[in-house]
């Protein structure tokens, strides 16, 4: 005969308070020669990291992500009415990453640094502690998938046997004012700002977790 089983789903929904925040930055200049363009973009290296020593940060707070020289070609028109490319310097680009901890007024420090170089500056806000919050969520829903059985169990007056399965449906994270977005992105273009005053949105943590028990009569 087979067992009679029941299976509830428990689901949590938890928010966090984002305690970490990183700069990105976006370098790109196109040169005559590829000498020049990775001497360009190794001079914005360098000045990236002595701005963020004068923001009150550690040089090794700055993390190169991205570092690419490439030939560029236009396509042109020719005397002959001919189109074809035509070679115009290289590419240099540089993404960098400087992330500490989420404080207005060293974020201004940065800001005030960085943007004398003339950099594309966003913002991303995150949880530095991501893992932990997630276990919490993951117990929460576990929890609500314990009580919720006991609770169909005792109105129909049967009694929960063993588990026999167990599935985890991995959640995702959201911001409770963006959620379509892991992260919340600002663009910055505060040449001349003295004190940046921003509150980052709470991420939202979601997971469920589906149990399965036996049941007796």
């Amino acid at each position: 005969m087979e067992k009679k089983t029941l299976t509830v789903t428990g689901e949590a929904t938890l928010s966090f308070t984002p305690d970490t925040i990183a700069v990105l930055l976006t370098y790109r200049k196109t040169s005559l020669t590829y000498e020049e363009a990775s001497q360009n973009v190794s001079n914005i290296t360098v000045q990236i990291k002595e701005e963020a020593v004068e923001a009150g940060l550690e040089e090794s707070a700055v993390k190169t992500t991205e570092y690419r020289i490439r030939p560029i070609y236009r396509s042109e028109k020719d005397s002959y009415g001919n189109y074809h490319d035509a070679f115009k310097g290289y590419e240099g680009k540089a993404s960098f990453e400087i992330c500490f901890p989420f404080s207005n007024e060293v974020l201004s420090k940065v800001v005030r640094s960085i943007t004398r170089s003339g950099l594309e500056i966003n913002f991303q806000y995150r949880i530095s502690n991501i893992e932990e919050c997630r276990d919490k969520v993951i117990e929460e829903a576990t929890k609500g998938a314990i009580r919720k059985a006991k609770l169909i169990a005792g109105a129909s007056q049967v009694k929960l046997g063993s588990i026999t399965n167990i599935n985890y449906s991995y959640g995702v994270v959201r911001f409770e004012e963006e959620n379509d977005y892991s992260i919340l992105q600002s663009k910055c273009c505060l040449e001349s700002a003295s004190t940046i005053d921003i509150n980052p949105a709470d991420q939202t943590l979601n997971d469920r977790v589906t149990i399965t028990w036996e049941i007796n009569d």
